[in-house]
């Protein structure tokens, strides 16, 4: 599997959003950390401001049409930290979400419970910290990496 590691600030945007999306980015930065805000500002964020970290060739909708973002349970956090997919030095955020499960080094999807290797499926893991910063963790599985985790920033 690779990871592409990308960070955006929700206090310095780049990208246009209209009043009905910043209404959303406010409603959390303002506290409203429920799942009814999450979700909407994980597609508003990735459709408009991730589009201009990531390559031409990468589908930012591969993020989250038809992707469900769910909080990660602490069994899943201790495995990102033991993967070291999340800093095990640094503080951990408690505010994680994902559309994928992450059990035992492979990516489950949630819905069926079968491993997903597809090529329209990227899994996201996705850290909010430090009150504006989201952290994208993107994962591409291969059936020829078994699994070992390479870093890209």
């Amino acid at each position: 599997m690779r990871i592409g590691r990308i960070e955006i600030d929700l206090d310095d945007l780049q990208y246009h959003l209209t009043a009905d999306e910043l209404e959303i980015v406010h409603l959390y930065l303002n506290g409203n950390k429920e799942i009814e805000t999450i979700r909407p500002l994980i597609e508003i964020i990735t459709e408009g401001e991730l589009t201009l970290y990531t390559k031409e060739d990468f589908s930012v909708s591969y993020l989250y049409n038809g992707c469900e973002y769910n909080p990660v349970s602490e069994i899943q956090l201790q495995e990102f930290i033991t993967s070291k997919v999340i800093d095990p030095s640094k503080e951990v955020s408690r505010e994680y979400y994902s559309n994928f499960l992450y059990i035992d080094g492979q990516c489950i999807d949630p819905t069926t419970g079968k491993e997903t290797i597809d090529a329209a499926f990227y899994a996201c893991l996705i850290e909010f910290s430090h009150h504006s910063i989201m952290t994208y963790y993107i994962f591409k599985w291969s059936p020829h990496d078994y699994f070992g985790i390479e870093v890209e920033h």
